[in-house]
């Protein structure tokens, strides 16, 4: 191989050089020689036995996978299954009718409420009763009545309103120009209170939410109270039944009028009149909220009469 002198060598850069200077540079950077990597270790002899290689280290799990929970602390910490919900056996006793002239919708959920007071259990009424006493009526209705609890006779039958009373309170609504199927009739406890008396507060506070889900599901143009304990609970009044009834208040937006329990009539038929002049309130009330009277001819043919004399 021939060697190259150094004088051409020298010649050689420096035509390089010039060209480079030709193209705007200025300077030319000195770089350092790439060196092969050596290793700080001695080299193994060759008769020594290989060293094990030394442990992997554990990785960081991936942050977009969590760790496998550990199946110990798993079944220590989770909560049991919940056990499944039993079902009632309830059944309205005037579905049928109640389906005849309301929504599907509607039924079905008044009917899942049923099932609820029928295995209610929150208060002291329920250990006495025979049969829990949801309501009745049209679940469509544009009026609706609510009393105060059920009594004898209805704690036998489980609908509301069958006794005297009840029977008076049918010649009423009757006298209005509707029906028992047309109207919606509930009371403020589900149960029957002993003796009849008026139910306690810590009663009509377990059942009242009851009723409240009654009142939305129905959706009533207008609430007739029937007497002071129903009334005073809607309204939170602390007056008798004789300062308000007749008189039009409000229950979150409905329309409500107070007027005489129809067991009280019993006692004192006097108030019968008092009671009418209360429901025609009701019935025009009911048409001026955009409702239906079914029989108006009836009660255009009452009009001034005694409510129990229809």
């Amino acid at each position: 191989m021939p060697v190259t002198e150094p004088t051409a060598v020298r010649r050689s850069l420096l035509a390089w050089l010039e060209t480079d200077l030709g193209f705007g540079l200025e300077e030319i950077r000195r770089l350092d020689p790439i060196r092969p990597a050596t290793s700080t270790e001695p080299a193994p002899r060759a008769d020594a036995t290989p060293a094990p290689p030394p442990p992997r280290a554990a990785e960081p799990p991936s942050p977009r996978t969590p760790p496998a929970p550990d199946p110990a602390e798993t079944a220590r910490t989770s909560s049991p299954a919940a056990a499944p919900a039993r079902a009632s056996g309830f059944r309205p006793r005037v579905g049928p009718l109640a389906e005849r002239l309301g929504s599907p919708e509607k039924r079905a959920a008044l009917d899942t409420l049923d099932a609820e007071v029928a295995g209610c259990t929150l208060c002291k009424l329920s250990r006495g009763r025979t049969l829990a006493v949801p309501g009745e009526g049209n679940v469509d209705a544009d009026l609706m009545f609510v009393g105060e609890g059920p009594g004898a006779d209805e704690d036998r039958s489980g609908r509301p309103f069958v006794g005297r009373a009840g029977e008076l309170l049918t010649k009423i609504v009757e006298a209005m120009g509707f029906s028992r199927e047309t109207v919606f009739i509930a009371n403020i406890v589900k149960c029957r209170p002993p003796g009849n008396r008026d139910p306690e507060p810590d009663e009509t506070a377990s059942c009242f939410p009851f009723l409240e889900r009654q009142l939305e599901i129905v959706e009533p143009k207008v609430i007739c109270t029937l007497g002071l304990p129903a009334t005073r609970k809607l309204l939170d009044i602390r007056g008798g039944i004789s300062a308000v009834r007749g008189r039009k208040f409000a229950f979150r937006g409905i329309p409500l009028i107070p007027t005489f329990h129809p067991a009280y009539l019993l006692r004192n038929p006097a108030g019968k009149k008092q009671v009418w002049s209360d429901v025609q309130t009701v019935a025009r009330l009911v048409e001026e909220r955009g409702g239906v009277v079914p029989f108006p001819e009836r009660l255009a043919r009452n009009t001034g009469g005694a409510a129990g004399g229809a």
